[in-house]
């Protein structure tokens, strides 16, 4: 599951992050919207605009990453030392 790794970060990156989890199966509208046919698909919104997706699992480096990049926030994880 992604969800403990997501929580994780969620606690690092504090207040420049939200996490917002549905399942896709109970809100068929909103994955059908968002046009999600893998999972997980991950959907980076800023100011309500869509600006990336990722789809598809990932390493954890890599996510974090990337969440760095689009949160821009320079942080070093402390649990992935």
């Amino acid at each position: 599951m992604i969800e403990p790794l997501l929580t994780r970060f969620q606690a690092e990156f504090g207040a420049s992050l939200k996490l917002i989890g549905i399942n896709a199966d109970e809100n068929l509208r909103l994955a059908s919207q968002y046009r999600i046919t893998t999972l997980p698909t991950l959907l980076f919104f800023d100011q309500g605009k869509l600006q990336h997706r990722m789809e598809g699992l990932y390493k954890r480096e890599l996510l974090w990453d990337e969440l760095v990049r689009l949160v821009q926030v320079p942080l070093q994880p402390q649990s992935l030392k």
